[in-house]
């Protein structure tokens, strides 16, 4: 998979297919959701979750999940973070997990057998919950998302700027 191949995969045109709960479900101290996504052309799959952490609201994760349907498992595209302290999981590739941040799948993590979405960049994009999902869903392309998403729907505070479609 290429970076282009990625990068098309997250701004494709999605509708959403099986829609998020209208509340997020409590399930082990985290506030949980997801739903099903289809690329308008209709042949590629997606499954956008996300979760909250009951206790320390700053702390999230809204992500997107690619479902190829030759069996080879779900590849994780795109998270949008919540800052939630230092983690490092190899010694030679700390992540800004102490802001708010971005992990997005890289090609080479997924020839050298990593986790797609292994690094991670701070971001100035969001900075809460809310702004990460209207982040998120612009990003992603998802139509019509303000019908589950009707907070969505509020007005920008400064409508006379362009809204940043690149991705981080």
């Amino acid at each position: 998979m290429t970076q282009e191949e990625i990068d098309r995969l997250i701004r494709c045109p999605k509708v959403i297919s099986d829609p998020p709960r209208k509340e997020m479900a409590e399930d082990r101290g985290s506030l949980r959701n997801s739903m099903k996504l289809t690329a308008k052309e209709g042949q590629r799959e997606f499954l956008a979750f996300m979760r909250k952490n009951v206790d320390f609201s700053e702390n999230f994760s809204i992500g997107l999940d690619y479902c190829p349907r030759d069996g080879r498992g779900r590849v994780c595209l795109l998270r949008c973070n919540g800052p939630h302290g230092e983690w490092i999981d190899d010694f030679h590739d700390p992540h800004p997990h102490h802001g708010y941040h971005i992990h997005m799948a890289r090609p080479e993590n997924i020839e050298a057998g990593f986790r797609a979405e292994r690094g991670a960049e701070v971001t100035k994009e969001y900075a809460s919950y809310q702004e990460a999902l209207c982040h998120f869903v612009r990003l992603c392309n998802i139509d019509e998302a303000v019908k589950h998403f009707p907070e969505l729907e509020q007005l920008p505070l400064f409508d006379d700027l362009e809204p940043r479609n690149e991705l981080p």
